[in-house]
């Protein structure tokens, strides 16, 4: 009997199925349960005969498509008990699941590779692009420990491959810092690493480690440390034939020009480099970084609201891409504040829906307290919705408090001192901005931001001589050359002090530079609150001609913020303006 014949005779018994004809023939069973008790019923050794046969003939066959084959290969030689040629083919299929960013899948394999792993450096590599695999996934905690067992294995064998060691630490240390945000634990693990490297050459995981080093140097306030180990991952990863390892020097050199050396030219020049070379590699992971350091450098060099939100956007994207979940949310939340600040709240708002989609498949509280920060309470806030805004923000305040995270807590605090200084609840502001100063004191952060708004609570309570004293203090924090959100806060904070001193010059020039770079930047919102605030300037001087003038600037507000669809602010506008007709 030939085969097509007991094809023909299972198929009629109903337990095969014919699949398609062609390019090839291809029968399926009918159901697994049967295809089940089929293998169950062949004895052990006969089916390692059928998994290497089947195995042997799909190499034979499909010589130019093994990369494709190489999960059901890998099945084949797993069940024929050749553990060995099993991992070689789940490991190549990991890589080829992890080069498309299917990263549940590359984790599948990898774990299947782990499992076959008989010596020491098959395990340690499995764990190694296991971590990957994790690490892409979002779950940074699973990746550092996946990473520090493979270190754990390599570092204990007789013949240690530093380089591969040198990789694994710093791959942990980046774990570590997007786990929890810690950068003191990263820069610890990057020490550990920098000591092992003592002595040794230049190697692409010493370059890696480098660049590591560099990140966790500059958020550590070691700037001049952060310098040095770029520019020497910089150079040695160009030696060494560029590659992954010389786009993140080179974002990261970036960095260190725009918020360092405030050197924009080099800064920009340099992150159109890294752009470049991450997409004629075609690596998305690259591209996606890339876009997020450009929209970083373009808020803190340009103050570029528009141009951060299209990079992060582009970023955000990328990541959707990859399927990298919580990167995605990252970018997509930074997008959305941006178009907050522009008053686009349409944008925003229509981010939400995937923004709670990304929340559902990402573990943890930390990304669904970062959402609320970054859009909700913002969109709550910026609409008028302030009770809600103040209930939301004080809870996290409570709940970063028990924590001990002053990072948050500072930015929580901020948010709330500028609804009670626009409400003028003096006290409220002033306790909470003055903790959210001794919050980023410790931290190396500046406190220009919160400086600014102490003074203008102060100013608006009559305490000239600290509010001056307080932005004498800010400017001196902010230097010459103010990053982009401190070159705006300073000129306000200056004109609500000279119309607490009756300067109305100097107030009228801070209101008219306030106003140039909000038009400038397109921040409607800000700059329709600031038309506000010149109109209540204009009625406290009081001289001929003000009243109309106050006049002409609340209908300007109202009318702004109509157009931005804030009905509340344009309401609480236009009775203002009424109250003048009295």
């Amino acid at each position: 009997m030939t085969l097509s014949t007991h094809l023909t005779y299972l198929e009629a018994s109903g337990l095969l199925r014919l699949a398609q004809m062609e390019p090839e023939l291809e029968y399926l069973f009918r159901h697994a349960l049967i295809q089940d008790a089929t293998y169950a019923s062949l004895l052990r050794a006969d089916r390692r005969v059928l998994h290497r046969a089947i195995a042997e003939v799909l190499e034979r066959t499909y010589p130019n498509q093994l990369d494709e084959l190489a999960p059901v290969l890998g099945r084949h030689y797993r069940g024929a008990g050749e553990t060995e040629r099993a991992r070689n083919y789940f490991q190549q299929a990991g890589n080829g699941a992890l080069r498309n960013y299917a990263n549940r899948e590359a984790e599948q394999h990898f774990r299947a590779a782990l499992e076959s792993s008989q010596s020491a450096s098959d395990r340690a590599q499995a764990l190694s692009s296991l971590g990957e695999a994790l690490f892409w996934q979002g779950r940074f905690a699973d990746a550092f420990i996946v990473w520090r067992e493979a270190m754990a294995i390599c570092q204990s064998g007789e013949n240690i491959d530093m380089d591969f060691v040198l990789h694994l630490c710093a791959r942990s240390a980046r774990a570590a810092s997007n786990e929890d945000g810690s950068e003191a634990r990263s820069w610890a693990l990057c020490q550990e690493g920098l000591q092992l490297a003592e002595g040794q050459p230049d190697t692409p995981g010493l370059a890696l480690l480098l660049c590591e080093s560099a990140q966790a140097a500059f958020s550590n306030g070691r700037r001049e440390e952060a310098r040095s180990f770029c520019q020497r991952a910089v150079s040695m990863a160009e030696a060494l034939d560029g590659g992954e390892t010389q786009v993140r020097a080179l974002l990261t050199l970036s960095m260190i020009l725009t918020l360092e050396d405030k050197n924009y030219t080099q800064a920009e020049t340099t992150l159109r480099q890294a752009l470049t070379l991450a997409e004629a590699a075609g690596n998305l992971r690259l591209v996606a970084q890339a876009h997020n350091y450009f929209g970083g450098f373009a808020h803190s060099a340009w103050g570029d609201y528009r141009a951060e939100r299209d990079h992060r956007q582009q970023a955000a994207e990328a990541y959707r891409r990859m399927g990298t979940a919580s990167h995605e949310l990252n970018s997509l939340s930074v997008a959305a504040f941006c178009s907050i600040l522009l008053g686009e709240f349409a944008f925003a708002e229509a981010t939400l829906p995937r923004l709670h989609d990304l929340l559902r498949v990402i573990p943890g509280t930390s990304e669904v307290e970062w959402v609320a920060l970054t859009v909700e309470i913002p969109l709550l806030r910026y609409q008028g919705e302030w009770e809600q805004a103040i209930s939301r923000l004080l809870t996290y305040q409570a709940e970063t408090r028990q924590r001990n995270d002053p990072d948050t807590l500072g930015n929580v605090d901020l948010s709330l001192g500028e609804i009670f200084l626009e409400q003028g609840e003096w006290s409220r502001a002033e306790e909470v901005l003055l903790e959210a100063s001794e919050c980023w004191k410790p931290l190396g952060w500046g406190t220009t931001w919160p400086l600014c708004l102490l003074s203008r609570v102060c100013a608006r309570q009559g305490r000239v001589e600290e509010a001056r004293r307080l932005l004498t203090e800010a400017r001196e924090q902010a230097g010459p050359q103010p990053i982009s959100g401190n070159e705006l806060r300073l000129p306000l904070a200056l004109a609500q002090l000279a119309v607490a001193e009756g300067n109305w010059p100097e107030a009228w020039a801070a209101f008219e530079t306030a106003t140039q770079l909000q038009t400038r930047r397109g921040l409607r919102w800000d700059y329709a609150q600031t038309l506000r605030q010149r109109a209540e300037a204009l009625l406290a001087r009081n001289e001929s001609g003000d009243v109309d003038r106050a006049r002409a600037l609340l209908h300007e507000a109202q009318s702004e913020f109509e157009t931005m669809h804030v009905p509340k602010y344009a309401a609480l506008v236009h009775q203002r303006h009424l109250s003048l007709e009295i």
